[in-house]
């Protein structure tokens, strides 16, 4: 998982969590390196204000970003496994995702790409967000994972914000987590 730390408002995205720090207004955004190229616009409120980073970790915690996202996959059931299988090597080819981070933001898996010199030119941030892989971990695997996600998210958010203390923070989604069915 990657943050974008913002100083301004006037991103266009929904997942925006606000914190405070240093008397100065941040944002926290959980979301892919595309948004960036979305705040780079000519037209962006927060253009030159973006930046992506690793997770952060509290004093004696340890990293943990979570990796993954987009994946490929062929039905048992398919009419067509032959031509699936062509569109995802097209989908996965290096041609294909250094169009696709240059002109979107869209971070593929072809690592080759992220030392040319057009796709670092086109997303500077590439240099730290290859650093997530260094602290990677899988995401949970729960029937329930985006409510859960959006229970976590929310606790974390009011921690961050000072509406709740760590603790309180803490036991409320733990108390949530229990109750989710």
């Amino acid at each position: 998982m990657k943050w974008c730390l913002l100083r301004q408002l006037g991103i266009p995205h929904q997942k925006i969590q606000e914190f405070h720090l240093h008397k100065d207004k941040h944002y926290l955004i959980q979301t892919g390196g595309y948004v960036y190229s979305i705040n780079q616009a000519d037209d962006s409120a927060v253009k030159d204000k973006t930046w992506v980073a690793s997770n952060f970790m509290f004093e004696g915690g340890q990293k943990a970003n979570s990796v993954g996202g987009w994946n490929f996959a062929i039905s048992s059931s398919s009419n067509h496994p032959e031509e699936a299988w062509e569109v995802i090597k097209w989908f996965t080819s290096v041609e294909n995702q250094k169009e696709m981070l240059i002109n979107g933001g869209y971070a593929g898996t072809q690592l080759e790409i992220y030392s040319d010199e057009e796709v670092i030119k086109a997303a500077p941030y590439l240099e730290e967000y290859t650093k997530v892989f260094e602290d990677a971990s899988v995401r949970p695997s729960h029937p329930q994972y985006s409510k859960l996600s959006d229970i976590a998210q929310s606790h974390i958010h009011q921690a961050l914000s000072g509406d709740l203390s760590p603790q309180e923070a803490l036991d409320g989604l733990a108390e949530e987590l229990e109750n989710l069915e």
